[in-house]
């Protein structure tokens, strides 16, 4: 496997590539909606329920993207629950020590 470098140049986050925007420029001109056509022929009666259905289940990815699973990383995990639920416990027994006496 190879390592993870730093991007460098090219375009940033969120940018639309030049294909993207000349699809957005041919779609201006001729004021076409591609999502708006389809849902006009979702609409006709002719279609079937199936392919209603396929369709708008791909379409919920656009309304709905998916998630991406978040890792968290917290340093000190590379040791086991418990050893970390004890030094808890010894560093609270500390400060209320020191709070009965006054420090």
């Amino acid at each position: 496997m190879g390592s993870k470098k730093q991007k460098t140049g090219g375009r940033a986050a969120g940018t639309p590539n030049k294909r993207t925007l000349e699809a957005i420029e041919v779609f201006g001109e001729y004021d076409f909606c591609p999502l708006e056509k389809l849902l006009e022929r979702l609409k006709s009666p002719g279609i079937s329920d199936e392919l209603f259905t396929s369709t708008c289940l791909k379409l919920l990815d656009f309304k709905f993207p998916k998630r991406k699973a978040v890792e968290h990383s917290f340093g000190m995990l590379d040791r086991p629950v418990e050893e970390l639920i004890a030094e808890a416990k010894h560093i609270i027994q500390n400060f209320e020590k020191g709070l009965e006496n006054g420090l």
